[in-house]
């Protein structure tokens, strides 16, 4: 999260909300794994966060799960990231194949620029 998304930015206003109700400190707890320099990144610096993490500008937010950006978040909460690693690779290799999905849906198609490969 680069801290201008609103869904996103949203969410984290709403965790702040609900430590401060609960009598906590966000900033103790809170890390942010952002770009240099974005809002979130000088949020972080400026309230005092606990950590902040780079990361490169072509890590897609919402995609980013399976990459440093949701790995760390998920290991700081004490999920198996080997496990959710192999349970990705494993829907990886379930996922490949040499048919393309218009000759899937149909077997001719004016718009599809693969063409069929039947099997």
């Amino acid at each position: 999260m680069s801290g201008g998304t609103p869904e996103t930015r949203n969410g984290l206003l709403e965790v702040q909300k609900a430590f401060r109700e609960a009598g906590l400190n966000f900033a103790k707890q809170g890390v942010a794994i952002t770009q240099e320099n974005s809002l979130l990144d000088n949020t972080a610096r400026i309230e005092g966060w606990l950590a902040r993490f780079p990361m490169f500008d072509w890590v897609g937010g919402r995609t980013s799960e399976m990459s440093a950006v949701g790995l760390l978040p998920a290991a700081l909460q004490g999920i198996d990231i080997k496990e959710m690693l192999a349970g990705g690779k494993l829907m990886d290799e379930a996922n490949r194949t040499t048919v393309s999905i218009c000759s899937i849906l149909i077997l001719s198609c004016d718009s599809c620029q693969v063409p069929f490969r039947g099997t």
